[in-house]
């Protein structure tokens, strides 16, 4: 599945899921900031550091979700059935567009403190980060694996693995695909129309209060 958008004010960042250091398609889990273009056609230096370093953090949640002590965890039995749940009911390809997202929030960090080194930034982060993250892909699946066993019974989750491996299962996943390519090429336009019409009504509030509007 591949989508691309165009740089333009309102339009999301987009990377490539096999080479993910800067630019490419964009599933709509994979990107921890739905920032507008901030790496092809920035507008300003300090919104590219603002965002950088809100993609720091919260790929830090990300990738530091510890379980919290106080939850029970669950058992081998349960974390194994739960994690062929995960796996079945992912959508074809998302695990490498979401690689994609991760390596790119990394690519927008260094570019923040680099502007204009798109070209070096990716092929570093593609050579030093993407694989280790590949590589340690299956504790991102485990928290969602967890939640499962924790919130299902060993039956439940036999049903639910049972309803993706059938053939409905499977076609609604197809189907999920499509909706989320939709949601990229469609849900960008929406949400302009919204904020355009939202901004309308904002402004002589914001005026009054002596705030500022923001052009975007």
């Amino acid at each position: 599945m591949s989508a691309s958008n165009s740089s333009r004010p309102g339009q999301y960042l987009t990377v490539t899921p096999a080479k993910a250091g800067v630019q490419g398609d964009r599933h709509i889990l994979a990107t921890l900031d739905p920032s507008p273009d901030l790496i092809r056609g920035s507008r300003r230096d300090d919104e590219g550091k603002r965002t950088g370093l809100k993609s720091a953090i919260a790929l830090a949640f990300l990738l530091l979700a510890l379980p919290a002590s106080a939850e029970e965890q669950p058992s081998a039995a349960a974390m194994a059935k739960a994690r062929e749940v995960v796996a079945a009911s992912m959508v074809p390809g998302s695990q490498e567009q979401m690689i994609g997202g991760i390596s790119a929030s990394i690519g927008q960090l260094i570019l923040s403190v680099n502007p204009g080194r798109e070209a070096q930034i990716g092929p570093v982060v593609d050579a030093y980060f993407t694989p280790l993250l590949r590589q340690h892909f299956s504790e991102l699946s485990d928290v969602p694996a967890a939640e499962f066993a924790r919130s299902f019974t060993p039956a439940e989750l036999d049903q639910i693995l049972a309803f993706y491996r059938s053939p409905l299962g499977k076609k609604y996943l197809e189907a999920q695909a499509k909706v989320q390519t939709d949601m990229m090429t469609q849900g960008p336009t929406v949400t302009r129309r919204l904020l355009d019409e939202a901004m309308k009504k904002m402004a002589p509030e914001l005026g009054r209060q002596g705030l500022k509007v923001p052009t975007y």
